[in-house]
């Protein structure tokens, strides 16, 4: 799976989502993506798998935005972890939780 294959799958989203940065300022709740890294198996000088991580970055201001998100991402066909869980920004007035998505080519 490539960037431009996540974002079809991401195209029906509850909620507002991107990559990387919204051009205008989003009201809550809404998500970013982006490519992270890659995680590649190698072999002989030869790459035998290609691993990209995605992260997803969901800002909200509710517990149920939350899980309403979670409930969206498990009926994709994608496995996730969230890394991080409700933090707190201050100085935005909103939770942060974010999303490793690992896929294999």
């Amino acid at each position: 799976m490539q960037a431009i294959d996540l974002q079809a799958l991401l195209k029906n989203c509850p909620y507002p989502i991107t990559w990387h940065h919204f051009q205008n300022e989003q009201r809550l709740p809404f998500a970013i993506w982006k490519e992270e890294e890659s995680d590649n198996i190698t072999s002989d000088l030869s790459m035998l798998r290609l691993r990209d991580v995605f992260t997803i970055d969901f800002y909200y201001e509710s517990w149920s935005q939350k899980k309403a998100f979670e409930e969206y991402l498990t009926s994709l066909p994608l496995l996730w972890q969230r890394n991080t869980s409700d933090l707190w920004i201050s100085s935005e007035q909103m939770f942060l939780s974010s999303y490793s998505i690992e896929v294999t080519v």
